[in-house]
């Protein structure tokens, strides 16, 4: 959760457009009633101009909100509504509509809040941020505005600069069972690795014991469905196991060797692909990504290392990239699964016939993954 404290800084007005028509109006008909010697439009004049004067010292809830607090719960996913919370505390009642208006680094208006008066003490308001890119995102600022009571100016008041928040890569649904097929497990031990595919046996989960029931989840495989369940509560239900297939897979990948174009969409499958092996527990996974601070990890033993690496995607930029220092692959050792087209001559995998390379270039060749869906549940 990160959140921000700041005491409101001075206020700044500001006549409205509506004002400036109330402003020229009323010194015109002052001039016009005092040249003209014409009481009535001379009075009328000075009761708009008072008017006017007493919008710009209105309303007074600007010196009564003592401090705010913007909340964000977890860590935000682009293009996925996010919760925010904001925390006020009025010194005194305001009875004056106002409006809460939180903005973020990228130009967008994050949410914005009709409030119609507050009471005193503390107080709740909640809303939701829709993050449109991946990296460090300053949340805020959040202000606070009015143009009580005529609508003629409009009063700003900063509540809270702000704050950066880590946005992870968007993700979407993989196709699992087709990504499995392709993947090339060794030949010795395709039949034990491809348990959980329909090209391994009729009965995929056969040799894992059953372990508990539970709701069906985006990403699910539909194989783990139990109908007779999902048929008597009205609702999807799925098989767990405890224990996963027997699989063993490397994962690679440098950003910088899928164009730029296309760039984005392989960040988001890597973190797709990371969600969603974790999730359905495929086995085992090696992790050797290539940036300013490479990250190379023999095994992902639970999900706080899967949010490290999700952390790293989020945070990668072009720059120097390095390669994780790693020992020669091994002809009997697992899988690769290489994502990118350019690669760097100075890494090519050695030795390593078992390497499934994904080019984001050509998305008519990755059947398995729909990069329209980006923002769903992997």
């Amino acid at each position: 959760m990160s959140q921000v404290t700041k005491p409101p800084s001075g206020r700044q007005v500001s006549l409205s457009g509506e004002g400036m028509v109330w402003l020229v109006s009323s010194m015109a008909l002052l001039a016009v009633g005092v040249s003209k010697n014409i009481n009535l439009l001379s009075l009328l004049g000075c009761m708009m101009a008072c008017l006017l004067g007493l919008n710009l010292l209105l309303p007074l809830w600007r010196s009564r909100l003592s401090f705010s607090t913007i909340r964000v719960a977890g860590t935000p996913v682009v293009g996925i509504r996010h919760p925010v919370e904001i925390f006020l505390h009025p010194e005194k009642t305001i009875k004056y509509p106002f409006q809460i208006r939180l903005d973020d680094s990228l130009g967008n208006q994050a949410t914005l809040w009709h409030v119609n008066g507050l009471p005193p003490g503390p107080g709740y308001i909640h809303g939701f941020w829709n993050p449109t890119k991946r990296g460090w995102v300053a949340l805020g600022p959040l202000e606070a505005l009015s143009r009580y009571p005529f609508g003629l100016a409009r009063a700003t008041m900063c509540l809270a600069q702000g704050a950066f928040v880590l946005v992870h890569p968007a993700t979407a649904l993989i196709q699992w069972d087709s990504l499995l097929k392709a993947i090339p497990w060794s030949s010795k031990n395709r039949r034990q690795q491809m348990v959980g595919s329909r090209v391994a046996r009729p009965r995929p989960f056969a040799q894992e014991e059953f372990h508990a029931m539970r709701n069906f989840r985006p990403g699910d495989s539909p194989r783990l469905v139990h109908w007779r369940t999902s048929a008597r509560k009205g609702l999807l239900i799925v098989r767990e196991f405890e224990d996963p297939p027997n699989r063993e897979l490397v994962l690679e990948f440098d950003p910088l060797e899928t164009p730029e174009p296309y760039r984005e969409s392989a960040i988001s499958f890597v973190a797709s692909f990371l969600h969603g092996w974790f999730q359905q527990g495929h086995g085992r996974l090696g992790i050797r990504l290539c940036g300013n601070s490479p990250l190379g990890l023999a095994g992902i033993p639970d999900l706080g290392t899967v949010n490290l690496v999700l952390d790293w995607l989020a945070e990668w930029t072009p720059g120097q990239q390095l390669w994780p220092t790693i020992q020669s692959h091994e002809t009997e050792g697992p899988p690769v699964l290489r994502i990118g087209t350019n690669f760097d001559p100075a890494f090519v995998p050695s030795n390593q016939a078992e390497t499934l390379i994904l080019d984001f270039s050509r998305p008519e060749t990755i059947g398995f993954w729909n990069m329209e869906s980006v923002g769903s549940s992997s």
